[in-house]
């Protein structure tokens, strides 16, 4: 299990199973040391770093979505939690990760996927 990424305040990301890969791993699935599920989804590039939203979810609701029961737009509009993370993930070795929360009505300021999109 590849190391996505590591911080105090969600731990270290392992990634699980990747849904879309386009130069690297782009929608996955990822959990820490003690088994908490995280939704990933990339959300860009800038010039020093990658955009990704870090989304809590239960297994339950990533085993719907395996299972083409829950389709992308609702896996991020529709959050457990009431806060995700934004993480920029740098490019650099030399640059630190950076973390913010985010509320879970938020993620209306990307552009959301039709709610014809599931895994394959």
């Amino acid at each position: 299990m590849e190391l996505f990424a590591s911080d105090p305040r969600f731990g270290k990301l392992r990634i699980i199973n990747v849904y879309l890969e386009f130069d690297g791993p782009k929608i996955f699935y990822a959990e820490n040391e003690s088994g908490s599920t995280f939704f990933v989804y990339w959300v860009g590039d800038e010039e020093a770093f990658e955009n990704w939203y870090v989304i809590p979810c239960s297994k339950s609701k990533i085993i719907a979505f395996e299972k083409k029961q829950l389709n992308l737009k609702t896996i991020l509009e529709q959050q457990e939690q009431e806060y995700f993370y934004d993480v920029k993930l740098p490019f650099s070795s030399s640059e630190e990760l950076i973390v913010d929360f985010k509320h879970r009505n938020k993620i209306a300021e990307i552009e959301l996927p039709k709610e014809n999109v599931f895994v394959k």
